[in-house]
């Protein structure tokens, strides 16, 4: 099995602010920012290459700041025409008959450093990228895959640029924009300390009057009461590894983090060895695919979706796919005792 990708990672992410989008948007027309673009999502829009920014930034000079960070709300970007570029995709083309074979291609989408789950370095782009895909091949398409910046590809796939997107954990601000699928996968969190200092966790509030540190955009309801009390001393950087290095160097008392991606993060940041996992469970996350309401077909597709996850289920082929991943996974290195 193999996955049709563009291979579109990116590092580059320029946080940009607000407004509306013209209907038939092509290279060479004017554009209007909308919330949640960025230079760079705005440039695969039009040109299907996130790295093409500098074009946009180059022809706007007067109308972003100095390094191309920021756009105010409601400015019109001049998108140049550089020949040759595919315009933007309609909602109907994320659907579309492959010549070739026949088959429907269907563009799909998701991010990269989210191991075992996601990650196009991973083989069949990872664990739940291999569960998608599959479901979607059962249904009779042919997945197209991108990897991109989790920003990008979650606006492009509100917009309906994307006919779904995963691995995602629900929100209500999320629901109101997407449909989620069955749960694909499931995740514990743990609470981290140094094997220098060791600490006492049974439950979330023996976390009380300690450092604890998580980084943005990763949910915290389990913890708000500490936080909007003010019993714990919060931080949420941007990167994650910044919790595990403050950690290391006692800047930290505790890190909450999900079991996975923090042996993974253990082992590339050769920490392994130095950081305690504890016995309890802060919470259970559960990871899906999520399906833009802006597609009218999008809720057929995901009870269709479901439909294939349950068969897949059924019949041993889900379980073989987890079971291979994760062995893969923890081959790397050893797991945080």
């Amino acid at each position: 099995m193999y996955v049709i990708t563009r291979s579109i990672a990116v590092s580059l992410v320029f946080s940009v602010l607000v407004a509306i989008e013209p209907d038939d948007v092509v290279a060479g027309q004017p554009y209007v920012v909308e919330a949640g673009d960025s230079l760079s999502s705005i440039a695969y829009e039009f040109y299907r290459d996130q790295h093409q920014w500098r074009l946009i930034r180059d022809a706007n000079r007067e109308k972003v700041s100095a390094d191309g960070a920021i756009v105010q709300v409601g400015t019109i970007l001049d998108i140049p025409d550089v020949g040759g570029t595919e315009p933007l995709v309609n909602q109907s083309e994320v659907f579309r008959k492959d010549p070739a074979t026949g088959r429907i291609q269907v563009d799909l989408v998701t991010g990269n450093d989210f191991k075992p789950y996601a990650d196009e370095t991973l083989p069949e782009g990872g664990m739940i990228t291999e569960i998608v895909v599959t479901a979607f091949r059962d249904l009779g398409y042919e997945p197209v895959v991108d990897f991109l910046n989790w920003p990008s590809g979650y606006d492009l796939t509100k917009r309906g640029k994307f006919a779904a997107n995963w691995a995602w954990a629900p929100t209500a601000e999320r629901e109101a924009d997407f449909f989620y699928s069955d749960s694909l996968a499931e995740d514990l969190t743990f609470a981290y300390w140094h094997v220098d200092r060791p600490q006492r966790f049974e439950q979330i509030d023996d976390i009380s009057g300690y450092r604890v540190c998580r980084a943005v955009d990763y949910y915290t309801e389990f913890m708000d009461h500490l936080i909007k009390s003010g019993e714990i001393e919060f931080t949420q950087p941007k990167d994650i590894n910044e919790c595990w290095r403050g950690l290391a160097d006692g800047s930290f008392d505790f890190v909450i983090q999900a079991e996975f991606a923090s042996a993974a993060q253990h082992a590339e940041l050769g920490l392994t060895n130095e950081i305690v996992r504890s016995d309890a469970v802060v919470s259970t996350q559960s990871y899906h695919a999520i399906f833009p309401r802006s597609i009218s077909e999008s809720g057929k597709l995901r009870d269709d979706f479901n439909r294939a996850i349950q068969k897949m289920e059924e019949e041993g082929v889900l379980n073989e796919i987890v079971e291979r991943h994760l062995k893969a996974f923890f081959a790397n290195f050893t797991a945080p005792s």
